[in-house]
């Protein structure tokens, strides 16, 4: 799966290890703190760029196109149908409390409906 990264387009690919290894990370991928994504990212990118960290991974993700990134990092990982979006809610981003923000796969996810 291509995406566009901040510095160049890049091929987003899990190998079954790589999933089996993101395990907990990916069962909980709608709800996972944006502070994982560039983990989730730089195993994704580990295929083209061996030397990917999740030290560069954050510097090449434009935060601009979170919920693009995070729906195409879920279909790479097969958790996502290629129509259903993936993307940060209004509230996890505006978050500064103590609770870490999180990726949602409903606009609707934080607020109880």
């Amino acid at each position: 799966m291509k995406f566009q990264f901040l510095d160049k387009e890049r091929e987003l690919k899990y190998s079954f290890g790589d999933l089996r290894r993101l395990g907990e990370k990916l069962k909980r991928f709608e709800r996972m703190p944006l502070a994982e994504l560039p983990h989730v990212v730089a195993t994704a990118l580990k295929r083209e760029d061996p030397n990917m960290t999740p030290a560069k991974a954050a510097e090449i993700i434009d935060t601009e196109r979170l919920d693009d990134l995070c729906a195409a990092l879920a279909r790479a990982a097969g958790v996502s149908k290629p129509e259903e979006t993936v993307r940060p809610t209004p509230e996890s981003l505006e978050s500064a409390g103590p609770s870490p923000a999180t990726i949602s796969g409903s606009p609707n996810a934080n607020s109880g409906n």
